[in-house]
Parts: C-alpha cells; structure tokens; sequence
C-alpha cells in the first residue's frame, strides 16, 4: 500500500480504482494494458471529461456556475498571479477543490517541498513543485480548439495533430499552501461545500482501458457539437490561432 494520508478522501471519490500502492486513480489518468500510468496525464480523457464538464479527478460534473479549481507549482501559480489572472493557459482539466485539496494529500509530487516530476513525465519533466504551490479557483473554462483544419484535433502519431488546450477564465480564487496538513481544515469545508452540488447517483464520466471505445464516441460526438456551437471568443497561443468553446459540448 502507499504511505499513510492524513485525510479521509471524500465521498465522491469512493468507488475509484487503485494502483498496485494503494492511492486513488484519477479520471484523468492514461490507462494501459499493464493498468493506470499515475504520472501521466491522458489528453483524450482531459477533452473527454471536458466535453460533460466533469472533475478531472472524481469524475463527476462540476455544478453550473461553481468554480474550476487547478493544483499548481509555485512558479505556475505565481505566473498565474501576476501576468495572467484573467485568462491562462492549461494543458488538464481542473475540478472541485475538494478533490483538488485532496490531491495535495495522496500525491506525493505534491505532498512534499521537495516534490519533482519525474524525467518522463508528459506534463513538465523534472519540474519542482517549490515551498508555495497553490489550488487556484476560476469563474469558468472553455476548450481552445485550433483553427487550422489541416491540425487534427487529437489526430493519430505523424498526423501534425493539435494537443487539447484548456482556457482559465478570471482568477477568483487562491489557496496557497506550504504542507498538506496546511490544508486540512480548509478541505473538510470544501468536502462539505461540494457535497451539496455534487450527484452521488450521476453518471460518473470516467473510462478504465476496456471503456476507451465508449470515450472515443463520446469525443466525436463532443467535436461534432462544435459546428452548431457559438464560440466564445478566439485567442492566440504560441502565435496560432484558437478558438475558445464554452463548456460542457453536449449536455
């Protein structure tokens, strides 16, 4: 089993997979042959989760109106802060800050000032997490949707696909932290606070190895939605043209 956490996790993450170690195995994590790949993240899962608007980590959908909430490293957050509080940039899909704050405690990059990326990790290798990462809250999300017909979205190896970007809109939030035990009183009232927005019987959008054929649909399905669905603003990103979608693509 994995080191000891000081917390319970919340309710609605009950009924998630574990790893060999024993931690929780989130919604947006790649899945192989040999089982979940924790230090990865899945882009076909972070657009999938996006397409119903669902938590990066339980897998339910995030209320109208609440908040997205995102862990980051201290440079990330403090880069946030300063240049770009009223949209940024992601690669992940957030969630709910109770599953976030929680991710503080069972991850242990995040866990510990001393955390790193690994070498191969397909997020930032080798990144440090630094003595002040934070959980940042925003208004809303949209999906950045490259306007180049000739960049497939998501497309095969060698096809010049586009990776799926995520736009954070207006920084509202801000949960700062040294240690996990920093946190704990803020995430029992998170867990409450999500817990009355939260359906426990809802549909949980979350797809193991066997379901990926059901997460492909449910992408094509999703872009397909695009072609009658007003965009909400376009932006540029690395000096290439994208075009923001309001979240959830299908309902």
């Amino acid at each position: 089993m994995g080191r000891p956490i000081l917390v319970e996790p919340p309710p609605h993450l009950e009924g998630l997979p574990r790893d060999g170690r024993g931690y929780l195995v989130p919604a947006e994590t790649p899945w192989t042959d040999d089982g979940p790949r924790l230090a990865g993240l899945d882009p076909h899962r972070s657009v999938g989760l996006a397409i119903r608007r669902a938590c990066c980590v339980c897998g339910f959908s995030l209320a109208k109106g609440s908040l997205v909430w995102r862990t980051l490293a201290q440079k990330d957050a403090a880069r946030t802060r300063v240049h770009d509080p009223y949209f940024s940039v992601d690669t992940g899909f957030g969630g709910h800050l109770s599953c976030m704050l929680y991710s503080a405690f069972a991850c242990p990059y995040w866990a510990s000032s001393a955390g790193k990326l690994g070498k191969k990790s397909a997020i930032n290798p080798g990144a440090p997490r630094g003595t002040r990462p934070a959980v940042l809250g925003h208004r809303d999300i949209v999906i950045l949707v490259h306007e180049d017909s000739s960049r497939p979205f998501l497309g095969p190896p060698g096809s010049n696909a586009t990776e799926p970007l995520f736009g954070y809109i207006e920084l509202v939030g801000d949960v700062p932290f040294r240690e996990p035990q920093d946190l704990i009183e803020r995430y029992e009232a998170a867990v409450a606070e999500d817990l009355q927005t939260i359906d426990l019987t809802a549909e949980r959008r979350y797809w193991t190895k066997p379901d990926e054929d059901k997460l492909d649909l449910l992408i094509g399905e999703g872009l397909r939605a695009l072609e009658d669905k007003p965009f909400v603003r376009q932006v540029l990103y690395n000096a290439e043209p994208r075009t923001a979608y309001q979240l959830p693509l299908l309902d």
